[in-house]
């Protein structure tokens, strides 16, 4: 059903979101950021068929492609070292 895709859509993101602020990191909880960001982006073109968006050519959307990159060269956002 739309309304079960748009929850997959929906958790994916915030789950992205929330790991991504994490204070540390293993290999565990990068793989998971790049697994939830990899559901998002195979079940976004639901919010395109329920007119939600137009597209999905989003420069922050497409910054989080390179998120667990940059944790692993410069560390998490607040400073904090990956384990």
């Amino acid at each position: 059903s739309f309304a079960s895709q748009v929850l997959v859509v929906a958790r994916a993101i915030l789950d992205f979101s929330y790991f991504a602020q994490l204070r540390t990191h293993t290999s565990d909880t990068l793989e998971y950021l790049e697994n939830t960001l990899a559901v998002f982006h195979a079940n976004k073109d639901i919010l395109h068929e329920l007119e939600v968006r137009e597209h999905f050519n989003i420069p922050k959307l497409h910054q989080l492609s390179h998120h667990v990159q940059s944790i692993l060269l410069y560390g998490t956002t607040d400073g904090s070292e990956n384990t």
